[in-house]
């Protein structure tokens, strides 16, 4: 669709569906993702792979995020940017959320008996999921079924169009948080998820959106603020709430260093691993310990991941 002229009046939602059907590949449809949702198999299968999220100061992994690809017949991958958005605005997004967090939580239970300890995994919840009335009740019918505690959940709010906070949406996110349940802010200091979130929403995790990070491509004036004190500023405002911090798409030795300089306690990006199968993630965990233990490596006794998190965010 060619883009509208100046005076011209515009149809948002017409653009909106233009937009979607330049970004969905031509062979499936949302019948497709809800045979998908439903157990079917005939468009192929969703699967959770997991990226990890390291400790600054020396990268031992002690978490994981979940994260949902469409693998189709052919074997070929379908981007998350190209069925996630499409999802949400069909009314499936609860639903794909859901299928994720009970895969994720079953994983932890799975890599426990391995003898891997990924102390957290993370889920992202889109708008209908944070909105749902049931919510609460959902969360701890996955952590049920799966025999996981609470405490190895994170739940990250995602938002890409705003979230309207009413009493309802709040007082279940606070009982996932009394719970026990971490809740983070995602994307944080991009697009909706913005400094007033944390002054409403019972945060243990701010997760920093890369775009904070020295180096990330950003286009800067000549006299922009200097990025490696942004990011000290950004860090210290979630650290002040009593937040945890984590910086997203780490990309590089200078950006690690810069999150280091910044005082962020955990790092997830390319920089120490893509999205992972579970079983490379039990290969990374065992990789990190058995260099840990070499000859010639710190001997001393480590700490419980539980206490690794703690530590490295107060």
């Amino acid at each position: 669709m060619d883009a509208p002229t100046a005076g011209e009046d515009v149809d948002v939602e017409q653009l909106v569906t233009a937009h979607r059907a330049t970004r969905e590949p031509s062979g499936w449809g949302v019948a497709d993702l809800r045979e998908l949702l439903a157990g079917g198999r005939s468009a192929g299968e969703l699967l959770v792979r997991y990226q990890p999220v390291v400790r600054t100061c020396d990268g031992e992994p002690l978490a994981a995020e979940a994260l949902v690809r469409w693998r189709r017949p052919d074997g070929s991958l379908v981007a998350p940017d190209g069925f996630v958005g499409v999802a949400e605005a069909h009314g499936l997004g609860a639903a794909l959320d859901e299928l994720v967090l009970h895969e994720a939580l079953h994983q932890v239970l799975r890599w426990d008996a391995a003898g891997v300890r990924v102390h957290r995994v993370g889920v992202n919840l889109g708008r209908s999921s944070i909105e749902r009335p049931d919510l609460v009740e959902a969360v701890a019918r996955a952590c049920a079924c799966a025999g996981t505690g609470p405490d190895r959940l994170v739940l990250e709010v995602l938002e890409h169009e705003r979230l309207h906070l009413d009493d309802g949406v709040l007082d279940r996110l606070q009982a996932l948080a009394d719970a026990g349940t971490t809740l983070a802010v995602d994307d944080f200091g991009c697009g909706y998820g913005d400094v007033g979130r944390l002054a409403q929403l019972p945060v243990g995790l701010v997760k920093l959106d890369r775009s904070l990070l020295p180096g990330s491509g950003t286009p800067l004036a000549r006299t922009a603020p200097d990025a490696e004190r942004l990011l000290a500023a950004v860090t210290a405002l979630a650290r002040g709430v009593g937040a945890e911090v984590t910086a997203e798409g780490v990309e590089t030795p200078e950006q690690r260093a810069a999150c280091a300089r910044a005082g962020i306690g955990h790092l997830q990006g390319w920089l120490f691993a893509p999205a992972l199968e579970p079983d490379a993630v039990v290969d990374l965990w065992r990789s990190y310990a058995a260099s840990a233990t070499a000859p010639g490596q710190d001997g001393g006794a480590a700490q419980p991941p539980e206490q690794q998190l703690a530590a490295s965010s107060s």
